[in-house]
């Protein structure tokens, strides 16, 4: 039985909340509790007993239940979180495991947690690579086989020659990109910013001022939305959370896409209040 999609487990706070959305009410007849029943070796009265009454899964049933859901390793730290909060004989206990999740969740919420970090490039390197976005587009840009040579990159990108051959000798010295024959491909160096780094800044900046010039050559594969909207904290912290499952499941696809276009994505959600 796996995790539905739309059941996410991180944003339960009572692990038989979470349950109880995959199998139904107690009057439904879905075949889930039985299914647990037969993972746990155990009667589905006593999973009954569980979901709606006073009986609590054991921290070995939580682990065995976990897998039968095919939670991932994080999920499955979460959920038996859960059950040790929900078990918690004091109140300082419970708020002990409380703090224990709350640092979890914190965790989901840094991007660089999620996706993995790469291999960082040293200080002076990161520092000319984030400088201008030329580094990156041309970077990305040479994983195309049509945007692979010199004249292709200088008329796709607009970039003059003098300064192509900059960036170009940078992505190579750097392991960045190399060349082979007439060709550019991508090195064996990747990177990757963490929030904390002193140039995220500058890359957020440089790639939004692009966004804006692109509003002047849209066309219908383009895609520009700006809201201003009020909603509570919990569902702001839902919307990061969505968002942040969007950019894991957009990486996957591109990972898997053929390299024929050079696009940029830029998502921006954040708190208008002026600190």
């Amino acid at each position: 039985m796996k995790n539905a999609e739309n059941h996410s487990l991180f944003e339960y706070k009572a692990y038989k909340d979470y349950l109880i959305s995959l199998v139904g009410p107690r009057d439904q007849r879905s075949g889930h509790r039985a299914a647990m029943a037969k993972a746990l070796t155990c009667q589905p009265t006593y999973i009954s007993q569980v979901l709606y009454g006073h009986a609590h899964l054991s921290l070995e049933q939580g682990e065995l239940l976990s897998e039968h859901l095919g939670h991932t390793s994080d999920e499955k730290q979460f959920f038996l979180m859960l059950i040790q909060k929900d078990r918690a004989g004091t109140k300082r206990l419970e708020r002990f495991f409380q703090e224990q999740m709350a640092e979890i969740l914190r965790k989901r919420l840094v991007l660089t947690e999620r996706l993995g970090a790469k291999t960082v490039l040293p200080e002076n390197q990161q520092a000319i690579y984030y400088s201008s976005w030329q580094y990156a587009a041309v970077h990305v840009a040479i994983t195309i086989p049509e945007l692979q040579t010199f004249t292709a990159l200088c008329e796709h990108l607009r970039i003059s020659k003098s300064r192509l051959t900059t960036i170009l000798e940078f992505l190579c010295s750097s392991g960045l990109a190399k060349q082979e024959g007439t060709r550019f491909i991508t090195g064996d160096v990747q990177l990757r910013l963490g929030n904390t780094s002193p140039n995220i800044i500058k890359h957020h900046t440089n790639w939004r001022q692009q966004a804006i010039e692109s509003l002047e050559r849209e066309t219908l594969q383009d895609l520009h939305y700006s809201g201003v909207v009020s909603l509570s904290e919990e569902d702001a912290i839902k919307i990061k959370d969505e968002t942040m499952k969007f950019i894991q499941e957009t990486i996957k696809t591109i990972k898997t896409s053929k390299e024929e276009k050079l696009f940029c994505l830029n998502l921006d959600f954040f708190d208008v209040k002026k600190i």
